[in-house]
């Protein structure tokens, strides 16, 4: 019989089990449906409980032999060491990737045994422990339920919003095309009547929800502010609603989505005031920008445009500035980020601003545009980057120093997540190939 924890205590196993969970959503084409809980399942059988049954079947940490006491409750709890010790963190990254398949099999051995396109989660051990900081920074939001179960929800509806403001986002745009085909008196009539329509089925939707989803618009569409919408329903859940409630239309939580658009488009701004904490990001981020204008100028000649800057430049922050509606890649690793430094020419230049010969570690102190501490591995970078070279490491398999191992992947978000056309990007020749497949932006 699985445990099941209550509302005042999760042990160890159950921040395990729940980490382990937030770790394997990180990954692309989980090849068992039942991790995407909401989507697997009718609403009456999407409980709290039930989610727990159903991931501890699928994450069973009863199979390690411990060291540890996973049953012993929480204490003070800081790093992913004080939870397990280095070994069994050793033991928690083979299980990660030995166990779980992602992608998609699209080939049939003589066996019948499908294969091809798929791929494990070799996350280094410092990854994971990063992982784990990022996911203490949720948890202590609410301490007292598996977090995952609601970061899977967000998940959900972050799914089913892509349709659905697209309809909405096509009724928009039609009615703003048609402003010069019935004159500006009637148009400025019908504004007022539309943005009333959109005002009342907000306030009819916040009376139903306890959240809304938050984020903004570019050319391309929604820009899901991700992280402040899930800590908003953690909260939410945290004390005041035990339960979320899965009667309600899952539509009703983009009224919020639906009112933002039509100030994007109609009003052409951002009616809604920004945080204290965004607009500090927002001073933040225009001062590295004056500051940096060789940097930029050196992106305008490579073909990007401004809003293509703004997304490197906050790749360039590790992604410090996401909540100003900037579009980024949201699980990445810290050989991903090595990866875009690479393709967004940060490496190149270096080299021809500063003179750099990134051939030894301190030479990639430069790299990131603001200081943060343990955000960089200096010697990870002067490996990767002297191994990039090397094209033949790319058929030593495994060889955990070839940078480029899985960028077919990362390509794809970056073309269908950042709308970034590939032929702007300095990919290695080896990998151009596969870029050919790609829309053109």
């Amino acid at each position: 019989m699985h445990h099941v924890p209550n509302t005042k205590t999760m042990n160890r196993k159950d921040v395990l089990t729940d980490f382990c969970v937030y770790i394997l959503l990180l990954g692309d084409e989980f090849c068992n449906e039942e991790l995407f809980f909401f989507d697997s399942r009718d609403k009456t059988e999407a409980t709290y409980k039930n989610y727990v049954d159903s991931i501890q079947k699928i994450v069973n940490v009863d199979d390690f032999i411990w060291d540890t006491d996973i049953n012993k409750p929480i204490s003070n709890i800081k790093s992913l060491s004080d939870l397990i010790t280095e070994n069994e963190i050793e033991l928690l990254q083979d299980y990660i990737k030995n166990e779980f398949d992602f992608g998609y099999p699209n080939e049939i051995n003589e066996d019948g045994t499908a294969f091809g396109e798929t791929y494990k989660l070799n996350f280094p051990i410092e990854d994971i422990k990063s992982y784990f900081i990022e996911y203490l920074d949720l948890r202590k939001i609410n301490t007292s339920k598996y977090i995952t179960y609601y970061q899977q929800f967000l998940n959900y509806l972050n799914d089913l919003s892509k349709n659905a403001i697209e309809a909405t986002k096509i009724d928009i745009d039609n009615f703003y095309n048609n402003k010069s085909s019935i004159g500006i008196n009637i148009y400025s009539e019908l504004e007022d009547l539309l943005e009333s329509e959109l005002k009342n089925n907000l306030m009819k939707c916040i009376k139903n929800t306890s959240f809304q989803l938050q984020g903004g618009f570019d050319k391309f569409g929604f820009i899901l502010n991700y992280k402040d919408t899930l800590k908003t329903i953690l909260k939410q859940y945290n004390l005041k609603y035990s339960k979320l409630n899965l009667n309600i239309e899952p539509i009703q939580y983009f009224a919020l989505i639906e009112y933002e658009y039509f100030s994007f488009k109609i009003k052409e701004k951002k009616i809604f005031t920004k945080s204290e904490k965004q607009k500090k990001l927002q001073e933040e981020f225009e001062l590295i920008k004056k500051e940096k204008p060789t940097q930029i100028q050196f992106l305008k000649n490579k073909g990007f445009d401004n809003r293509e800057i703004n997304i490197i430049l906050n790749c360039f922050c590790f992604n410090k500035f996401n909540a100003l509606d900037i579009r980024h890649i949201r699980s990445i690793t810290k050989v991903g980020l090595f990866n875009l430094f690479y393709f967004f020419y940060r490496f190149e230049f270096l080299k021809k601003e500063y003179k750099i010969k990134l051939d030894l570690q301190n030479d990639f102190l430069k790299a990131p545009l603001i200081e943060k501490t343990g955000s960089i591995d200096l010697n990870m970078y002067l490996r990767y980057y002297k191994h990039s070279k090397d094209v033949l490491l790319h058929y030593q398999e495994p060889h955990n120093d070839f940078p480029f191992k899985q960028a077919k992947k990362l390509l794809t978000k970056i073309n269908e997540e950042l709308y970034i056309d590939l032929k702007k990007l300095n990919i290695p020749l080896n990998e151009q190939k596969s870029t050919k497949t790609y829309k053109k932006i």
